[in-house]
């Protein structure tokens, strides 16, 4: 940390109160210049400058309070109406932390890629350079369009880089899984007070503004999706799907029973939180996890039982003769593929467009289909085409290529992830890649129906999993208490 170095060691009385004395003075000053409205901006502006060299002195904490903000962006928009362009808040702090370690590493005279050589890291960067190369795509129009997908990327990179640098032991991981699970409970907890006492007044007002959050929230069957902190149902319930998943492993990996215990209470509240969501994917993202879990730990007495509760379970809900819950009837429809009307639309839809990737083996360009089609490239051929798979989008805007390209990437990671775990030996490490690799699979299966890579703050837990594995044959032992 920059604070480490001696400038701030042996003046650190000095500069801290020279910090404060002009932070009064220019708060003082925007409260006596300015009026109420304008004040309270340059007073933002000011917190703002704090933040960013917090985030650059202490890159460790910069990454923890991104990540707070990460949880709380969408509901302060929400809150405000959309007045205030907040979106970039994360980005900010994130890019800010990252110059944090680039001048530590500077400083310390050390490489940046210390300790994250390995084939993840190099097919990341790979993938980002194809990305960069779609600039040149002939098919898109807007170059506009193009800078915000990289910029979105690029960042999540960055954010896996500082994730990377973080991990030095496993005492790091448990505090990164720590962060991350004090940000998931509160917002489950603040889904299932929604869910008994009804929303604030601002969150109805803000979804019965826009017909499309209407009919996207509010279903025709009574059923009303709730989003937390979020910026949609979708997102926060694979993240409650993901969490539920990681506590879930620990519980039955743990051997403290006061642990398991609080991973079980946990487990079940973020499990609410997904169900309450109405996000179909959330379930199946469970279930291929556990899928994973088991086949990596094996067939012994304890997998074996906890495969049997999970197929008793399934079993149970799927026949019991309970027809009016609208919770038990949204999960039985995720599994119920052949009546399942929008899963039909988006088959024809994907046979329609096929002839289109054929003859694209680059496709059309990022940012080209869906909304952001109509925003950036409203001429289009791909414009307002819902591809409602991060997979399919994969296929229209990179093309064949493209899809193949993100398609190694993510084998690349699951391949590390599993050689990991059976070339460990430290039995907390291998806990730990299980959770990493089982919780990037549900994600993999995910990106099917939905677009979980990249999203605000999901993105956080994606590059925690990878880190974990880049890192796993890195990490001491030393620091375990």
């Amino acid at each position: 940390m920059l604070l480490d170095h001696p400038l701030f060691v042996n003046n650190k009385k000095i500069l801290f109160q020279g910090l404060v004395f002009v932070l009064c003075i220019m708060m003082g000053a925007a409260i006596a210049m300015f009026p109420i409205k304008k004040a309270l901006v340059v007073l933002s502006l000011i917190a703002g400058l704090i933040l960013i060299f917090v985030c650059i002195t202490n890159y460790r904490l910069g990454y923890a309070i991104a990540m707070g903000f990460g949880f709380t962006i969408f509901i302060l928009s929400r809150y405000f109406m959309g007045a205030f362009p907040i979106g970039w808040i994360v980005e900010l702090l994130i890019y800010s932390s990252f110059l944090g370690l680039l001048t530590e590493c500077i400083i310390k005279r050390k490489s940046l890629v210390e300790g994250i050589y390995h084939p993840i890291t190099v097919f990341y960067i790979l993938y980002l350079l194809f990305i960069v190369w779609q600039a040149f795509n002939p098919e898109m129009y807007s170059v506009v369009g193009w800078f915000h997908f990289f910029r979105r990327q690029l960042m999540v990179f960055l954010l896996f880089i500082l994730t990377a640098h973080i991990i030095g032991s496993i005492n790091d991981i448990k505090w990164l899984f720590r962060l991350w699970f004090v940000f998931a409970l509160v917002s489950a907890l603040y889904a299932i007070l929604t869910q008994f006492f009804g929303m604030p007044a601002f969150e109805e007002a803000w979804v019965m503004a826009s017909p499309n959050r209407q009919n996207l929230f509010y279903l025709v069957d009574g059923f009303k999706r709730k989003y937390s902190f979020y910026s949609d149902p979708a997102a926060f319930g694979m993240d409650m799907a993901a969490t539920t998943l990681v506590l879930g492993i620990l519980m039955f990996t743990g051997t403290s029973k006061k642990n398991k215990i609080i991973y079980f209470l946990m487990a079940l509240v973020c499990m609410f939180g997904a169900i309450y969501s109405g996000t179909r994917t959330a379930y199946l993202m469970v279930v291929s996890g556990i899928f994973l879990f088991l086949v990596m730990r094996g067939i012994n007495r304890n997998t074996f039982l906890i495969g049997l509760a999970f197929v008793a379970s399934f079993i149970a809900i799927m026949v019991a003769p309970v027809y009016n819950n609208l919770f038990i009837n949204r999960i039985r429809s995720a599994f119920n593929f052949k009546q399942d009307a929008s899963l039909q639309v988006r088959n024809i839809n994907r046979a329609k467009i096929q002839p289109y990737i054929h003859d694209n083996p680059i496709g059309g360009g990022v940012n080209t289909s869906g909304g952001q089609g109509r925003e950036y490239n409203p001429e289009h051929y791909l414009a307002g085409f819902p591809p409602d798979s991060g997979y399919l989008r994969a296929a229209l805007e990179t093309g064949w290529v493209g899809l193949v390209l993100l398609l190694l990437f993510h084998f690349v990671i699951l391949r590390s992830g599993i050689y990991s775990y059976f070339h460990s030996t430290d039995k907390w490490i291998k806990t730990l890649v299980l959770v990493a690799t089982a919780s990037f699979f549900s994600f993999v299966i995910a990106n099917y129906g939905q677009e979980p890579f990249g999203q605000i703050p999901s993105c956080f837990f994606f590059c925690i999993c990878i880190a974990i594995i880049v890192k796993s044959d890195k990490i001491s032992n030393n620091a375990i208490t």
